[in-house]
């Protein structure tokens, strides 16, 4: 594991204060979050992120907390299906009125 801590000055009318963000957990070979870890940020709409990460972006199952408000959030994957001929996996947004049967069945998270 590995983890690196930072402070900053948030810009605007009311960035008096130094915030703080941190990371611990797994990094990759240029330093970015990878594998399982715990992002952390102090400002108000900062949040405490804990989760998988993939070259520094969450990614798979997380859990975060905004720092300010409380609000919760929680990505997990969810899987699908189909057989529509009409949605191909870059053509999503050009599904048909009447959509047809294609001949394999597509499926993913």
């Amino acid at each position: 594991d590995d983890s690196w801590h930072y402070t900053y000055k948030p810009s605007g009318l009311f960035g008096w204060n130094r915030e703080e963000f941190m990371y611990i957990g797994e990094v990759d070979s240029d330093g970015r979050p990878h594998g399982g870890g715990f992002w952390y940020d102090s400002s108000f709409h900062g949040e405490c992120l804990r989760g998988e990460w993939v070259h520094g972006a969450p990614a798979g199952m997380w859990f975060s907390r905004e720092y300010g408000t409380g609000a919760h959030f929680l990505q997990c994957a969810v899987g699908y299906a189909t057989a529509r001929s009409d949605c191909k996996k870059d053509t999503l947004h050009k599904s048909a009125l009447f959509p047809h049967k294609d001949q394999e069945l597509r499926f993913g998270l």
